[in-house]
């Protein structure tokens, strides 16, 4: 399940890099209050997700620091990821109306990347440019997905980022999918910093998609930690007997 919820969110972020009809992610320099100003007018339904935990990532740590090229000018409230329960749902005014420009192809496309209606209540991850260090944020309803059952507050906050990021290396730029296609014994991938957030997503990935790889991690205690992730999730750490792919994993 881990795998495939990896790939769930890969598809997504490949979808919009091939130019799909996604709405560009909520920028929120000013935080919550011209979020929520924002979803007045919106056309969709808008969900305020009163927060429960925040991903802290590198990328917030360079915008405080002021290295990080695509951070908001001026003051800004960082923060890309969060967890938390919806609070509230904006009506939509046209559920069913063809838009202004959108043919009827257009507007199956839409409907079909439609989440499922959101409640008060339910629990949520959410992903957005800058503004998740706040206590409640409003969001376009396709940017909101439930918690997996069985996942706390915690693993939710620090689950999309990480596996965004390797999704757009790995079916992006790196094309896994179709390699593992053209290689009959299936792609080979090196993976660097194995043991990290991006580097473990990495790894599902390519378990999901079939392919072999090398995990290289900066120290001895590192490799065991990842051998025993690797074990629980009912893959191999250079054996081949799990059910996933092998996994080497050098230090």
């Amino acid at each position: 399940m881990f795998a495939h919820g990896v790939l769930a969110l890969a598809r997504r972020v490949r979808a919009a890099c091939l130019g799909a009809s996604l709405p560009p992610l909520p920028r929120t320099p000013g935080g919550a209050r011209e979020a929520a100003a924002g979803a007045n007018n919106a056309r969709r339904p808008r969900p305020a997700a009163a927060h429960s935990q925040v991903g802290l990532n590198f990328a917030d740590v360079f915008c405080c620091l002021g290295l990080y090229k695509a951070a908001p000018k001026g003051a800004f409230i960082p923060g890309l990821e969060f967890s938390g329960v919806v609070a509230a749902v904006h009506p939509d005014p046209e559920p069913h109306a063809q838009r202004q420009g959108e043919g009827p192809q257009q507007q199956q496309q839409q409907q079909q990347q439609q989440p499922r209606r959101l409640r008060p209540g339910d629990r949520v991850i959410g992903v957005t440019r800058f503004g998740a260090f706040a206590s409640h944020a409003a969001l376009d309803a396709r940017y909101l997905r439930p918690i997996p059952d069985g996942w706390s507050f915690a693993e939710g906050a620090a689950f999309a980022v990480q596996a965004l990021t390797a999704a757009y290396g790995l079916l992006s730029l790196g094309d896994l999918a179709a390699a593992a296609r053209r290689r009959a014994g299936g792609a080979a991938v090196l993976v660097q910093s194995a043991a990290g957030g991006v580097g473990l997503q990495a790894l599902a990935i390519c378990a999901a998609l079939g392919a072999r790889t090398l995990g290289l991690v900066g120290s001895e205690r590192k490799a065991e930690a990842l051998r025993q992730i690797l074990a629980r999730r009912g893959g191999s750490s250079g054996g081949g007997g799990g059910r996933a792919p092998a996994v080497e994993v050098a230090p």
